[in-house]
């Protein structure tokens, strides 16, 4: 089940001759009240943090069990900025200089997540500006967690993006990116170290900044070593 999302539970009693009737009467709770609270006339179930949580019934003198899983909702389109943490570059990309003149430490930039949730499977694409990335398929952790892999696909130019996310506060993703630029026609690279500042759920944002602004397609991405990277450096540092 969902945090921010109660959902309300009901019991069967089995009987060995084979007959079964609905439990009335019983008496709910929850072997780890700190992951699902229940309440206990009417066995409603409501998580309190991600985590696994065993929730129980007992009816005259019996006793039965279940087992659940709380999950955070990453479903959604989510927009907000993320903030520069590091910022490190060498060979040939070093000479661009990028993080002097566009990932300062401190800067806030946009990004857009466009996700959806089916179980503890996590799908969608990310934005970075204007910049959107590969389709990826993630997992989601016991405590709620998730890993995010995915590559933004510029001309001769790859970002790869490392996200590691999670959602404490229903409505609110926290965490940390790592992005790795590379290009073939220069040597070295570029990473730039950030926290996930601020989030908020919007409706389709990364659709919107797909079909209305250049991409990763645009040709300019493809012309002279560098143009790719400064092209993209621009529409990562577009402000909304």
């Amino acid at each position: 089940m969902l945090l921010g999302s109660p959902e309300t539970f009901t019991a069967t009693a089995n009987f060995s001759n084979g007959t079964n009737q609905p439990v009335t009467g019983g008496v709910w709770g929850s072997e780890q009240p700190s992951v699902a609270s229940v309440d206990s006339a009417t066995g409603r179930v409501t998580g309190v943090i991600a985590g696994q949580a065993t929730i129980f019934v007992t009816s005259q003198g019996v006793r039965g069990t279940k087992p659940i899983n709380i999950r955070p909702n990453y479903a959604g389109t989510w927009a907000g900025n993320y903030g520069v943490t590091n910022c490190t570059q060498s060979g040939a990309v070093a000479t661009l200089d990028f993080c002097t003149t566009n990932f300062t430490i401190g800067r806030e930039l946009p990004y857009a997540m466009l996700l959806t949730q089916l179980n503890a499977s996590v799908n969608g694409q990310t934005a970075l500006g204007q910049l959107i990335s590969t389709p990826f398929s993630a997992t989601m952790a016991t405590d709620g967690s998730v890993t995010i892999n995915t590559t933004v696909l510029a001309g001769t130019l790859t970002i790869a993006q490392v996200w590691n996310l999670n959602i404490t506060q229903v409505g609110k993703i926290t965490g940390n990116l790592t992005q790795t630029w590379t290009d073939p026609a220069l040597t070295g690279q570029l990473v730039v170290n950030a926290n996930v500042l601020t989030s908020v759920l919007q409706s389709n944002v990364a659709t919107q900044q797909q079909s209305n602004k250049p991409g990763p397609t645009d040709e300019s991405f493809a012309h002279a070593p560098g143009r790719a990277l400064a092209a993209a450096v621009q529409a990562i540092s577009s402000r909304r």
